[in-house]
């Protein structure tokens, strides 16, 4: 067993750019999470 792979971003030139990737990708994930619960109760 491992980790889950969530997510993904290509290589970057530095380590600004590559955290700028991470928050973009977990902005993704997050956003697309965050409708799992979104419907109303019936």
């Amino acid at each position: 067993m491992g980790d889950a792979h969530l997510v993904d971003s290509d290589p970057c030139d530095s380590i600004e750019a590559a955290i700028g990737c991470l928050k973009t990708e977990l902005k993704k994930l997050f956003e697309a999470l965050s409708i799992v619960g979104d419907h109303p109760a019936q």
